[in-house]
């Protein structure tokens, strides 16, 4: 519960700065799905801290 998010992985564009749409569908996912974990780890030392308090 006291770890750091994560960093963001960075989406691969190409030169023209277009990306695959595959490719971006999936960066999403990953994203959602790392922000989903970051917010159940804070939400669990909120939690602890609060009850703590009580």
């Amino acid at each position: 519960m006291l770890q750091s998010c994560p960093d963001l992985l960075p989406v691969v564009v190409a030169e023209d700065g277009t990306g695959d749409p595959a490719e971006l569908l999936l960066a999403d996912v990953a994203l959602a799905g790392q922000y989903l974990e970051c917010q159940r780890l804070h939400q669990g030392l909120i939690d602890a801290i609060l009850l703590d308090g009580k």
